[in-house]
């Protein structure tokens, strides 16, 4: 994906994407261990998981995503990420018209 993708950055995050083929749109976290311990790390999947599963049926087109956090995603909380994550689904969804 990174090779043919495009890139979307938001102050806590950054978006890499490319069209998908598949029948719906797909998907990913990388949290890397910049982010901080296992504790911190889980917990901030277990926020942008919540996010994503809030705000993905408003995404239109079919995507593959795979979404990175900033090693400053585990000080600004759930609400923040949710924020962008509808960002991102917003802008995309203007990208698939």
């Amino acid at each position: 994906m990174q090779g043919r993708g495009r890139k979307l950055r938001t102050p806590h995050l950054l978006v890499l994407y490319t069209r998908g083929r598949r029948k719906s749109s797909r998907w990913g976290l990388v949290v890397s261990r910049k982010v901080g311990n296992a504790v911190k790390r889980n917990q901030v999947k277990r926020w942008l998981r919540e996010a994503i599963r809030h705000s993905r049926g408003d995404l239109r087109g079919r995507w593959d995503l795979a979404v990175i956090p900033s090693p400053r995603a585990t000080e600004v909380g759930f609400h923040v990420l949710q924020s962008e994550i509808d960002q991102v689904v917003s802008t995309l969804s203007e990208r698939a018209r």
